[in-house]
């Protein structure tokens, strides 16, 4: 980061032609973005803003995939499987396609229509100057690329497409990424505890991007889980014990007043997945309306979420733990 006192530079004029152009003596307010990715969540991005009396630059630029057009396919019309999720491609008419992870290794292709009528066939760069009204689109959501530029003020602004659902990547999302959702939480991994699961946050800038946030849990300690969740009472060992069943359902050594006791909570709904799924994650269209809960708030592994009509695991309501 470079800094400067605020006041000066101002009010917000063009952007350099490139990064190495920013003046240590920016105007709070003033964003830009550098560079001629495809997908335009992969460019190098600078915002100024005031902090105390200086002012300074914060920069940022998303780890991506390196873009090979020779392995793009000829036309933005690609449907079905592709070999290497990552792949960004761009057409002459500012069309895109992308090679999105299935969740299982490989890929399947993701291609966007030509932005509208009068808009660069390129995604523009933040700040530079402008003249079109109205709004361009360019990339796709589950992609992550899917950006809305606007003319304000004749200088390009940025902002995630509005239609992309805020819905967490199938798989873990890698650090530094490019994300659609500014503030969308993600968790992911099987701990009972789902709080306790890995969380991925998408962090608002320029381009948003994936950051990662370690929940610092204990390990669950090893023990003897009893056979069933429906034969058991009394003392138990070692506290802190989970123990989760084929059914769903779960017991746990909870500590009490008189000691470490066993609690156990009942299997979810029928169709519910045997491991509590965490909010923002995809949920089938056949348990749309179904509530799923897990576990107890004393043992540190309540759930209880709704399949929305949007096809995304959402809170069934206030948590009451």
């Amino acid at each position: 980061m470079s800094s400067s006192s605020v006041g000066t530079g101002c009010p917000p004029g063009d952007c350099p032609s490139d990064s190495a152009g920013l003046d240590p003596d920016c105007c709070p307010g003033l964003v830009c973005s550098f560079g001629n990715r495809i997908q335009t969540g992969c460019r190098f991005g600078a915002q100024c803003y005031a902090t105390g009396d200086h002012a300074l630059w914060s920069t940022h630029q998303a780890i991506c995939a390196i873009e090979n057009p020779l392995k793009c396919p000829m036309f933005s019309s690609a449907r079905g499987l592709c070999s290497e999720p990552g792949l960004a491609c761009g057409y002459i008419d500012g069309a895109q396609c992308y090679c999105v992870d299935d969740g299982s290794g490989g890929g399947l292709w993701d291609c966007s229509s030509a932005p509208e009528l009068g808009c660069p066939t390129i995604a523009p760069n933040v700040g530079t100057s402008c003249e079109k009204k109205g709004a361009c689109h360019y990339g796709t959501c589950k992609s992550s690329s899917r950006f809305e530029f606007s003319c304000v003020k004749s200088r390009w602004t940025v902002k995630p497409g509005t239609e992309c659902a805020a819905v967490c990547p199938l798989i873990s999302p890698k650090i530094q990424e490019p994300c659609v959702n500014p503030n969308l939480v993600c968790r992911y991994g099987n701990d009972p505890r789902t709080l306790c699961r890995d969380r991925y946050d998408c962090k608002p800038f320029v381009f948003p991007f994936w950051l990662f946030d370690d929940p610092k849990c204990a390990p669950i300690p090893s023990g003897q889980c009893p056979a069933s969740e429906t034969t058991v009472s009394g003392p138990c060992a070692p506290a802190e014990l989970i123990c989760p069943y084929p059914n769903g359902a779960q017991c746990a050594c909870v500590v009490g007043k008189s000691g470490p006791a066993w609690l156990c909570s009942g299997a979810p709904a029928v169709g519910c997945p045997t491991l509590a799924p965490t909010a923002n994650q995809p949920c089938p269209a056949s348990l749309n309306a179904t509530v799923c809960t897990y576990g107890a708030c004393v043992a540190k592994t309540f759930a209880s979420l709704v399949c929305s009509g949007g096809g995304i695991w959402m809170p069934a309501g206030p948590s009451p733990c």
